[in-house]
């Protein structure tokens, strides 16, 4: 993902998989999130993601996979929330970006919980990974394996990079 490469090197964050799927032509998130649920080192899923194809079926799959038997936390950052990133997304892809309303609900009724920046993505994840540790001391010897599943190419979005 274009310009989280210096949260992604920071030395108390580790990532297990990185996926990207580009244009879905075969495999689509939903596919990839009922793996990412099954592999024993994901702790947290992170989504950049453009559109949904499949929304009745997400949300009943997504919502097992976040409260089911062993509940595994997801985090949404989606594109196109402002005219600059809703252009982005639909020049990049040609993605339409779809209400923000439509998406607030499918990320509610999923358990999906939606983030508004790349940094705060990244302080939700920390924050899951170590949710089990009980101290400090813990906390700095442990590298989290967080999961990041980059559903399409990230473009350059003006949206999600604002100064801190």
């Amino acid at each position: 993902m274009y310009g989280c490469s210096g949260l992604c090197r920071r030395p108390d964050f580790g990532f297990s998989k990185f996926i990207s799927i580009g244009n879905k032509a075969d495999v689509d998130e939903l596919d990839l999130l009922r793996y990412l649920h099954n592999d024993k080192d994901t702790e947290v899923i992170m989504i950049y993601l453009e559109e949904l194809r499949r929304g009745h079926e997400f949300i009943d799959e997504v919502r097992e996979i976040t409260s089911g038997e062993r509940p595994t936390p997801i985090l949404a950052i989606k594109s196109g929330r402002t005219h600059a990133g809703a252009a982005a997304a639909a020049s990049h892809t040609g993605a339409l970006a779809g209400s923000e309303a439509v998406y607030d609900a499918i990320f509610n009724q999923s358990g999906i919980i939606r983030v508004d920046s790349i940094d705060e993505l990244f302080d939700f994840a920390t924050a899951f990974a170590y949710k089990n540790l009980s101290n400090l001391g813990k906390l700095r010897k442990r590298f989290p394996k967080e999961i990041a599943l980059r559903l399409s190419p990230m473009p350059a979005v003006p949206e999600l990079w604002q100064p801190t």
